[in-house]
């Protein structure tokens, strides 16, 4: 009997190559810095529907969700002398560091396989799409904010 995917007359792997791309970490940590962590638990979220764990997926996005929630509340609450790129270094190095933790050696077995790492174009173009729709968010809540709290802003 031979193990799995061993070709019995050859003895050579012959299981499939996987044809699913996965994004590495270093792209998960791109598409952050460009669109807030939203966009880079979008391609982690892509990387776990690809190998099965929708589960996981749902829970990668709410997470992400609520970190970019939490940052841009943070970052109305900080003094006007905080240095500006602390916050994105921050939480790029970290998804960085949590895309490896969690996705790491699983990309690196894919890789091994075969198969396919995902576009760096399609990672800069899901940062670039969710950077807008943070900024329309954040424009849309400041035009709500000024209509129905006038006083709470200063006069020019």
């Amino acid at each position: 009997m031979t193990a799995a995917g061993m070709c019995p007359s050859c003895g050579e792997d012959t299981a499939p190559v996987p044809t699913h791309a996965y994004y590495s970490p270093g792209q998960v940590a791109w598409a952050s810095f460009l669109g807030a962590p939203i966009a880079g638990c979008l391609l982690m979220a892509g990387n776990y529907s690809k190998a099965g764990q929708s589960s996981s997926a749902v829970k990668t996005v709410a997470i992400g969700g609520a970190c970019t929630i939490a940052i841009l509340v943070m970052a109305i609450f900080l003094p006007d002398k905080f240095p500006n790129a602390i916050i994105p270094a921050a939480y790029t190095f970290g998804m960085l560091a949590i895309a490896k933790s969690l996705q790491g050696k699983a990309l690196e077995s894919h890789l091994r396989a075969g198969g396919p790492k995902a576009s760096s174009w399609v990672a800069t173009g899901i940062g670039v799409l969710s950077l807008v729709i943070v900024a329309v968010l954040i424009f849309a809540m400041a035009f709500v904010a000024v209509q129905f709290f006038p006083d709470s802003f200063p006069d020019e």
